[in-house]
């Protein structure tokens, strides 16, 4: 939920919250609240601040706030700030929608509506369009004291479910989910192998799920559908796996419970348990979670990867050089690790009589030649305020990366401070 500030034009997020679409078998509101605040408990995570009532249609939907301190989502200043404000908010609301529907199985979370961070909640009283029900607040802990970033319950939530980590399957056989694709998840696969009858509308749920983030069209799903059906014994009807269908593109996830149990029964040689990396690769594949890039902790052989990207663009033409921030980023290291190598590049770039300048108006580095470094030295004319004056010719120390210039008789000795 967001709060816009027109006079700086900042918008910012004060809240995380669920939007419940319904209850399965639950048409009175205070029996949802109920099943609600169990799942909560269940879920070892706060109960929500604001409870409110949206409608009956036909069962109880809800929507809970958990306050927090209000962070910066979107303005002109500090976008790097921002954007990490952002993730974090679609992270814990994310993970929070999870851990309450694997609370309790019951509660049909929105799962496009939660991790919407522009989206406008209801407001209290006010009467909702498609029923004609008023929202109404049915339960209030509101006190002084909001929910952070730091707090142990968030960070526990986002852990278990936004974090790298390594699948199993029933034999324990660790799995880097990461490197996988969702219907090659050991219990997608024990899955595919046929259900029996009272598992087979859940079975294609959960497989049209996997194929919708996988890329699949509604026809390759469809046809995924049909081939395993054929493994189903007995067999369900076209017509029923027509209407599953309907979950292709809903903006609801999976819930792990469910395909734990469901591949439990199909494989029957060993028992399967809720795997929250099967969640996090779900979500890398739908795209809610991102993919972090790969940092080299082992900078060996960096300066070998650098150096012929260099020379490729000094031979077709390039006059200047990407700065050692746009390398870092080409390279997908730190950037204080290629700074602490770069002195090694400049190196041997020399060896190839290849000298770069660093250009302070175009923030990247110049190329030149061993001549044309000697030129730009005693031709560079700045004020005199931190120059080197050389029989009244002035080089800048800064610009020109050189510290010293000494004539001895014929030869020219120059000392690089770069």
């Amino acid at each position: 939920m967001i709060t816009l500030s027109f006079c700086y034009f900042k918008k910012w997020g004060n809240s995380l919250y669920v939007d419940i679409d319904g209850i399965n078998d639950v048409y009175d509101y205070r029996e949802g609240l109920f099943k609600l605040y169990k799942a909560c408990q269940k879920a070892e995570i706060p109960l929500p601040d604001i409870v409110l009532k949206t409608s009956v249609n036909p069962t109880v939907h809800l929507q809970a706030l958990w306050l927090i301190d209000p962070i910066y989502i979107k303005d002109k200043f500090n976008s790097k700030k921002n954007e990490k404000n952002k993730e974090w908010w679609i992270s814990a609301n994310s993970s929070l929608s999870y851990v309450l529907e694997q609370a309790d199985s019951d509660l049909n979370i929105d799962s496009a509506v939660t991790t919407d961070i522009a989206r406008y909640m209801r407001l209290p009283y006010t009467f909702n369009q498609k029923t004609g029900e008023m929202t109404e607040i049915i339960a209030d802990r509101v006190t002084g004291k909001r929910h952070l970033l730091e707090d142990n319950w968030v960070k526990n939530i986002i852990n278990k479910y936004f974090t790298r980590d390594y699948s199993y399957d029933y034999k324990h056989k660790y799995l880097d989910v990461d490197d996988i694709e969702i219907l090659d998840h050991p219990q997608y696969k024990a899955i595919l192998q046929g259900v029996p009858k009272d598992y087979r509308n859940c079975a294609h749920y959960a497989i049209v799920k996997a194929c919708e983030v996988t890329g699949y069209t509604k026809k390759e799903t469809f046809e995924k559908l049909m081939e395993f059906n054929k493994k189903c014994k007995p067999r369900e009807k076209e017509s029923q796996i027509r209407s599953v269908m309907c979950a292709y593109g809903n903006g609801k996830g999976i819930k792990i419970g469910k395909v734990a149990e469901i591949a439990t029964i199909s494989f029957g040689e060993g028992e399967f348990k809720p795997d929250p990396g099967l969640l996090r690769l779900y979500n890398l594949m739908q795209g809610t979670l991102k993919r972090k890039t790969k940092v080299y902790n082992n900078n060996e052989g960096l300066v070998e990867k650098v150096i012929p990207l260099l020379r490729g663009l000094i031979k077709t033409g390039h006059k200047y050089l990407p700065n050692i921030k746009e390398l870092a980023e080409m390279f997908s290291v730190k950037y204080d690790s290629l700074k602490k190598h770069f002195p090694e590049i400049k190196s041997k770039l020399q060896r190839y009589n290849y000298y770069i300048n660093y250009n302070y108006s175009k923030k990247k580095y110049e190329i030149l030649t061993y001549g044309e470094l000697i030129k730009f030295a005693f031709e560079r004319k700045k004020p005199r305020d931190n120059y080197i004056n050389l029989d009244q010719k002035v080089i800048h120390r800064s610009e020109c990366q050189i510290d010293c210039i000494v004539l001895v008789g014929p030869v020219l000795f120059y000392f690089s401070a770069g």
